[in-house]
């Protein structure tokens, strides 16, 4: 008979293996930010703009996936980068200054704006640029097994399409989460392990900021964290995917990645929690086997 003690002991381990998920994350970002290819990328980002809140949502109302932005000139003269012909250009406000003396002979300044274009990398061809994060690749069962698992779970409905078909995977996204109808999109070409992970982090997106205001990077950090932690658990590394993307969000600012990890655990251990049991139900049906083989755990547990 499974006794009390074996259940605290299981209990125990789990919540150890959940620890050690959350210290691979601060140790592999600090490998990642040392990391000769992680210079070139900061390099690569010192070169563009930074934009406005308004003109921010100005580039996204038009371009939904865009990631990088920068005028015709730009790209051509910092990047050895050309726009595509027949591209639409991005239309956003450039302040105008001007000086003015008033009737009692003080000078003030009158700012106007007028409208130029900005365009997307993809918009765009030429030079490579550095890639932080690379797609994974494989197609493990316990890639599978996960998808299967929050697809079942998960509040958000998840549609898996073709990129050709949808204008924000078209731009180069593996997947994303639609706030607003609270709906999962997932680019289905990918590979299985590269899924089960993209779904994780949207899966993520969709119970920690449907309602939520906080800035983009925290988002992408702990959306990619709860995300490494849940593959993590089901035997999937995603580290190499992982810990790069989550460099990019931080840049180098190791107190705010601790203080995001330390916040988000209650959540990582309840969502493990949920998972769990239908993942061990669905391996079961796909492999006919032991539960305790499959998960490492007592069927009580």
């Amino acid at each position: 008979m499974f006794s009390y003690k074996q259940h605290n002991e299981v209990i125990i381990i789990k919540y150890i293996e959940e620890k050690a998920a959350f210290a691979a994350i601060e140790e592999g970002v600090k490998r990642v930010n040392s990391s000769d290819s992680f210079k070139t990328y900061l390099r690569f980002l010192t070169k563009f703009h930074q934009y406005s809140l308004h003109n921010t949502l100005l580039i996204l109302r038009q371009c939904p996936h865009a990631t990088y932005v920068a005028g015709y000139q730009a790209w051509a003269k910092n990047f050895n980068r050309h726009v595509k012909k027949g591209e639409k250009a991005i239309k956003i406000l450039a302040p105008l200054h001007s000086s003015k003396e008033s009737d009692d002979g003080e000078e003030y300044i009158i700012t106007n704006f007028k409208t130029v274009n900005v365009f997307d990398i993809s918009q765009t061809e030429g030079d490579e640029i550095p890639l932080l994060v690379k797609g994974l690749s494989g197609n493990s069962v316990e890639a599978s097994t996960l998808i299967e698992t929050l697809k079942t779970v998960s509040k958000a409905p998840v549609i898996f399409t073709n990129p050709d078909l949808d204008i924000t995977l078209m731009g180069g996204a593996r997947g994303y989460y639609n706030a607003l109808e609270n709906l999962i999109v997932i680019n289905e070409n990918l590979d299985i392990n590269q899924i089960a992970k993209t779904l994780s982090h949207e899966f993520a997106h969709s119970i920690l900021h449907r309602n939520s205001d906080k800035k983009r990077a925290i988002k992408e950090i702990e959306a990619e964290a709860l995300a490494f932690v849940i593959c993590h658990y089901f035997k999937l590394d995603t580290g190499d995917y992982s810990f790069p993307y989550i460099a990019s969000y931080a840049k180098q600012d190791s107190a705010m990645i601790k203080e995001i990890l330390n916040d988000i655990q209650v959540v990582a251990h309840q969502v493990i929690e949920d998972l769990k049991p239908i993942y061990t139900a669905k391996s079961l049906l796909a492999n006919n086997t032991n539960p305790n083989i499959l998960t490492g755990n007592s069927s009580s547990s």
